[in-house]
Formats: structure tokens, C-alpha cells, sequence
């Protein structure tokens, strides 16, 4: 058996002792195969100059086709005789010389019969475009798809169509893209009526709806009909103030409740907000209100804390809204209130005496008065409520002062960050080799990024020696849950360092549970993939480093994605501890810290859009203050995870 094959050349005193060469054969060392660098490269420069060659001629090739279609299309241009016209629109192979055709034949017959059968689905479309006769046209319409399955020419020629009668055929046919085509053009209501109230299609109902005039056909659907959509848009257009009151007391759906308190008047809204079992209704109604004295009621007496916040929300009496800034036993109400005071010194006195954090950083954020918030950030001791007002300042004077020499590291870093001083922002985030381990996680617990992971490395290079520390800053109920997290995460970091490694260098391409047949998907297979991680990931029982991925922008990035995709390996770490019961309320924690410490949250970023998501979701009262005052305002256009007001109202619900 031949174990490998090697080109060393054997002279003949070298063959084996009773073996000769056979007659004819020339000895193996005369035979020289080996090919010089010079001529190595002169093969290669003449395959290139063959395959420029080609490459040419191949271009010359595609440019005098083109010439050659271009002069056949100017010869049909000038046609004039449809006969011959037409034999080229139905026989020649060529779809842009039938196209061209088709644009100057004016035979309805023919134009008809090509709009119902051509191979390509454009000269179909130039043929709907050339008809004019509106039975010609009904019939692509109502026809749906054409005998290739392609429905767009069919929605073409009910476009074009104009005739009540035929468009009233039309709306029969069978498919519902057409019949949503024709519905918008009808006029007749006794049809739109039926229409709206029959038609198996949910978007067709609505689009009938839409035209529908008569009052008494609106009313059955906005109680009747099974989609919320088509209620919502029936109701919308009512104007009976009885039917209006009974749908938003009784509906099931939040949207239509809310189409329907959104066209009653004033004295009924004021019934509702003050006598409505449901504290939902109750505090829509009262969104609706516009009377001051009526809204300074709900404000001052309603027994509904969401009530009352969305009455102070609409108040302007800055005396009233003073006394509920500072007496209201809530505090997201006291929130309302503070975020529309402009007095300076009350202002100033909630972030000194109120005893709720959330109020006085709302307070700070109404502040003006540079002096007033220097002073803020001297003398509170809340670490949110001073960076909160340091984010304010503008003194680039005090600002430095700050940066070189507050006490509190988290001060220091953000201020050298706000001049936009490199060397400053340096000497502010440097660490002090000294330091303790407790100093230590108390900074981690209030950074990001790089800075962050500077931080926590340090920590963890004591080992296992740091042990006992983190163990019993981890269980430290009097510290802030933040500082509780690092030191678990570090605590993990050190425990099961091996299997966090061992975690991201996995090549799940490798994985016993990959299918090659991912790889032939459009998105590829990471997708696929992504089960195989969040199933490892559990296995594992990782879940401080999931946890601190997801807080702490450390950029981890599994080998499950052939592009640098950290965000991506984040939503699989998210996914993998979501469900887990005590981890989720981690989770929920830093979604909540995240927010209120991004001041230029970006909606369109998938992080920010994973966070607003996951506090939706949960539709905690908590929540709802975090997504309206720390949440990016809407944007003219629609964002991947814009902050719905619907979300942030189901959220507030007690």
C-alpha cells in the first residue's frame, strides 16, 4: 500500500538492489518539472490578459445586442399598421420589443387579452395602462389573479375603473386585495353597509367603514363587528352620544374605549371620570377634560392615583400644582406636578426636602438657575439627584471644578465628559492603586463600557482572595441593589472563569446541533443558531455574566456571528435569563437604570428598542414614569420601538 508520493528523484545507482530501469525509461533525475518564479508569472500575466480578452470581447458582444434591440424598438416605434404591431406584442420573445408594441396598439380585444395572459408580468402592466374600455378593465379586475398567479394587473384595471356598476361587480370577486381595491371608489352606501358589516376580510370591513356615512349602519359595527380595528374606525365616526358612552363603558378594547371618549362632550366625560367603576375609563375620561376647575377637582380630591396625575398633567395653575408637587401622598403624581412648576425656588425645595428620589431628580430637571444647581450638586446626597443636576450646568468653570475635584468618582468622570477634555476625562477615571475592593465595585456599579471593565478587571485580579469580600457585599441589603449585582458578577468572573471562556469560544458552527441546510437561508444560519446558544447558555447557569452583558455594554461576542454583532450575542443572553424568575427582576432593574441614566437614549437602537420592549411587556406602574420622562420624544416617523402612548397608559393601569 502507498503511503505518500514523493517528487525526490532517485538516480539509478540509488534503485534497490535487484531492480534494473526498464528499456526506453529516462532516469527520473534528467526529468525536471519545477517552474521558475519568472515564468510563473508570465503564465499568470498572460491568463489575466485572456480573461481581460474575454471580459472585452463579451462587453462588445452585450453592446451591439443592445445596439441591435434599441434600432428594433425605434423601427416599432414608428409602426403603424396594428396587425403587425400586434404579432409582435403576442409572438416575439423578446419582453421589452412586445413592451414596445403593446404601447402603441389601441385594439381593446388584444390589449385584454394580453393583460390576462403575457409571460412577463411588466407588458401585462403596460397592457392594463393602454385599456380604456371599462368592461375590458372590470374583467382583468375582478378576474383577481391572472393565469400565472400574479394579482398586480388585476389591481391596475380596478384602479382605472370609474363605472359604479362595474366597480359594485367588482367588489363580488373572490379575492380580497381586489376587493379592498374597488371599495375605497364606491359611492354607493347601501353596498358600503354591507360591505362593512359582511365581508370576511378584516381590512376590507375597515376600508368600508371608512366611507361609510350612515350613522345607524356605523353603530352596529362599532358594537358588533369581531376586529377592534374595524369597531375602532366605526366609532371614530359616530356621533350618537348614548351609543359613545355605552361603547367606552363596555368595550373590551382599550382603542375603541379610547375612539369613543375622544368624540363625547364635555359633561359626559365629567359623568364618566367621576362616576365609572373602572379606574381605567375613569382616568381616560379624565385625559379628555379641557375645563380647569373641573381638572383642579379630579387633581386635588380623586381617590384614583392615575386619576389625579393625569388631571395635574393637563392643569396650569402653577399655585395648585405647587401644593401638589409637595402634599400629594404619590409620587409619580408629585412627578406631574414638579415637571410643570417654573418657580425656581419651589423647585428648589422639593429636590431638598422631598423623600422620593424620582421626585427631586424631576425637580432638578425643571431647574434653570445655575447657582441653584451647583449648590445641588455640592450639598444632596443623592447620587442621582446630583448627576441629575450636573447634567444641567453649563459653567465651564464649574464644570472643570467638578471634573478635578468632587469626591465622588461617578461626579468626576461626568463632568470631564461634559467639557469634552480628553486628558481631563483621563485623570478623572483614573484608578487609585490603593483603593478598596468595596470603593472598587461602588465605582463599577455606576459605569459603562471600557471604564466599566477596567474597573472589574482590577477586581477580579485578586482571585479567589476577593471572595469573602464580594460574598458579603452581595447579600448587603443596605447597599444599592447596583453594587449588590457587580460584586455577583465578579464573584462569577472569578468562580467560573474556565466556563465563561469556554462559553465564548464555542464554535457553534461545530455545534453536534447545527444543520448545514441553515447556511442556504438568505439570513444565513445564525437565526437557527440563536436556540442552540440560549439552550447552552442555560445549561451553563451563567447568569451573571448574561445579566452583565446586558448592563454593562461590555461588547461580548460569541463565535455564532461571522460579523462583529455584540448586540445580537446581548439578545441572546437576555432571552436566556428572561424566564428565569429571580434574574428577570435583575433584568427589570437594569432596563429601569438604563433609562434613567441614558440621557440621549437613541430610539432607533436596537438596545434602547430591547429595553423600552421589555418594560412594555411587564406593564409595571413603575415603568410608566421611566418611559415618559426618560424615554426619547416621538419622532415624525415611525421608530422600530416607538414609545406608544397606549403602551404607556396599559402600564400606568393599577
Amino acid at each position: 500500500m502507498l503511503v505518500g508520493l514523493s517528487v525526490q528523484v532517485r538516480a539509478e545507482n540509488e534503485l534497490p538492489p535487484g531492480l534494473a530501469r526498464p528499456p526506453g525509461l529516462r532516469p527520473l533525475e534528467t526529468v525536471d518539472n519545477r517552474v521558475t518564479p519568472a515564468e510563473d508569472a508570465k503564465k499568470q500575466k498572460e491568463a489575466l490578459e485572456r480573461l481581460a480578452a474575454a471580459e472585452a470581447q463579451e462587453a462588445l458582444r452585450r453592446q451591439q445586442e443592445d445596439a441591435l434591440r434599441w434600432q428594433r424598438q425605434e423601427k416599432i416605434r414608428k409602426l403603424k399598421d396594428q396587425t403587425a404591431l400586434a404579432e409582435i406584442a403576442k409572438k416575439d420573445e423578446d419582453g421589452s420589443m412586445r413592451i414596445t408594441a403593446v404601447e402603441r396598439l389601441t385594439d381593446q380585444v388584444l390589449l385584454m387579452e394580453i393583460a390576462k395572459n403575457d409571460t412577463d408580468v411588466w407588458v401585462r402592466h403596460v397592457a392594463v395602462e393602454r385599456l380604456t374600455n371599462q368592461v375590458f378593465l372590470a374583467k382583468v379586475g375582478k378576474d383577481g389573479r391572472d393565469s400565472l398567479g400574479v394579482i398586480a394587473p388585476s389591481l391596475s384595471a380596478v384602479l382605472k375603473v370609474t363605472d359604479q356598476a362595474l366597480l359594485e361587480e367588482i367588489v363580488k370577486s373572490d379575492s380580497a386585495r381586489v376587493r379592498g381595491t374597488a371599495v375605497p371608489k364606491l359611492t354607493n352606501q347601501m353596498l358600503l353597509a354591507e360591505i362593512a358589516k359582511t365581508d370576511s376580510d378584516i381590512l376590507v370591513r375597515q376600508k368600508a367603514t371608512l366611507i361609510l356615512n350612515d350613522q345607524a349602519a356605523l353603530a352596529e359595527i362599532a358594537q358588533n363587528d369581531t376586529n377592534e380595528w374595524v369597531r375602532a374606525t366605526a366609532t371614530s365616526k359616530l356621533a350618537d352620544q348614548a351609543i359613545l358612552t355605552e361603547i367606552a363603558r363596555i368595550d373590551n378594547s382599550y382603542d375603541v374605549r379610547h375612539k369613543a371618549l375622544s368624540r363625547l362632550d364635555q359633561a359626559l366625560l365629567v359623568e364618566i371620570a367621576k362616576n365609572d367603576k373602572d379606574p381605567v375609563l375613569r382616568t381616560m375620561a379624565v385625559s379628555k377634560l379641557n375645563n380647569q376647575v373641573v381638572l383642579a377637582d379630579f387633581a386635588k380630591n380623586d381617590e384614583n392615583e392615575w386619576a389625579r396625575g393625569t388631571a395635574v398633567s393637563k392643569l396650569t395653575d402653577q399655585v395648585l400644582l405647587a401644593q401638589i408637587a409637595k402634599n400629594d401622598k404619590k409620587a409619580h403624581v408629585r412627578i406631574q406636578a414638579t415637571s410643570k412648576l417654573e418657580d425656581q425656588r419651589i423647585l428648589a425645595g422639593i429636590v431638598k426636602n422631598d423623600e422620593d428620589k424620582s421626585v427631586r431628580v424631576a425637580a432638578v430637571q425643571r431647574l434653570d438657575n445655575q447657582t441653584i444647581l451647583t449648590e445641588v450638586v455640592r450639598d444632596v446626597k443623592h447620587s442621582d439627584v446630583r448627576q441629575a443636576a450636573l447634567s444641567r450646568l453649563t459653567d465651564r468653570s464649574v464644570l472643570m471644578d467638578f471634573a478635578q475635584n468632587a469626591n465622588d468618582y461617578s461626579l468626576r468622570r461626568m463632568a470631564a465628559s461634559m467639557i469634552k477634555d480628553p486628558l481631563l476625562l483621563e485623570e478623572a477615571t483614573k484608578m487609585n492603586e490603593n483603593e478598596g475592593l468595596a470603593s472598587l465595585i461602588e465605582r463599577a456599579s455606576v459605569t459603562y463600557d471600557h471604564v466599566y471593565l477596567a474597573i472589574r478587571n482590577k477586581i477580579i485580579e485578586d482571585g479567589a482572595n476577593a471572595l469573602p469580600v464580594l460574598a458579603e457585599i452581595a447579600v448587603d441589603e443596605s447597599l444599592p441593589w447596583q453594587q449588590r449585582l457587580v460584586a455577583r458578577i465578579c464573584y462569577e468572573r472569578i468562580e467560573r472563569r474556565d466556563d465563561i471562556e469556554k462559553l465564548l469560544a464555542t464554535d457553534w458552527y461545530a455545534h453536534p446541533e447545527f444543520e448545514p441546510r441553515w447556511n442556504e437561508y438568505i439570513t444565513g444560519a445564525e437565526p437557527f443558531m440563536m436556540k442552540l446558544v440560549v439552550d447552552d447558555m442555560k445549561k451553563a447557569g451563567l447568569w451573571y455574566y448574561c445579566l452583565e452583558v446586558l448592563w454593562k455594554t461590555t461588547n461580548d461576542n460569541g463565535k455564532i456571528f461571522r460579523r462583529n454583532t455584540p448586540e445580537n450575542w446581548a439578545g441572546g443572553c437576555a432571552t436566556a435569563v428572561k424566564d428565569n424568575p429571580e434574574e428577570r427582576i435583575w433584568v427589570l432593574r437594569i432596563c429601569s437604570d438604563i433609562l434613567k441614566d441614558a440621557f440621549d437614549l437613541d430610539p432607533y437602537r436596537s438596545r434602547a428598542g430591547w429595553i423600552n420592549s421589555m418594560l412594555f411587556r411587564e406593564e409595571k406602574p413603575d415603568s410608566a414614569y421611566v418611559l415618559e420622562h426618560r424615554a426619547p420624544p416621538p419622532v415624525s416617523e415611525e421608530p422600530p420601538f416607538r414609545l406608544g402612548t397606549n403602551i404607556i397608559r396599559r402600564a400606568k393601569q393599577p
